[in-house]
């Protein structure tokens, strides 16, 4: 985040990707043998720089700080609060992915995730497995 910052300042646009390569940390390991990391090195997140050539994108709608962050211990959701935001999310979705769903890319996340449990385990124990 505070890379985030910093380049604002400069005036140069950047955004944190979850999907990177094929599908961000869902594909760590592809991400390691692309980027050609060392063993014991796991790519967590991508961060691109660079000049906007236009408008900003669509951004995605923002929960109040109060829903997201605690003292002393964690409230209840407030499930109007998160219904609202998870249809903000969709709307937002099917406007800047036409042809798509949001349902549909769920359910790609969800069909990768034991696959990459097990990639992002053998790479962190990856002493072990030697």
């Amino acid at each position: 985040m505070n890379m985030n910052i910093a380049d604002e300042a400069l005036g140069i646009s950047s955004v944190m990707l979850s999907e990177t390569g094929r599908s961000g940390i869902l594909d760590a390991r592809y991400l390691k043998d692309v980027l050609k990391l060392p063993d014991g090195t796991i790519p967590l997140m991508t961060i691109v720089f660079g000049y906007a050539r236009g408008l900003y994108p669509i951004m995605p709608p923002k929960m109040p700080i109060a829903h997201i962050s605690f003292t002393q211990q964690y409230g209840s959701p407030n499930l109007s609060i998160t219904q609202s935001w998870y249809e903000q999310m969709i709307a937002g979705y099917n406007i800047s992915h036409p042809g798509s769903s949001f349902e549909a890319q769920l359910n790609t996340y969800q069909s990768k995730i034991c696959e990459a449990e097990k990639g992002l385990n053998e790479m962190v124990f990856y002493k072990k497995n030697q």
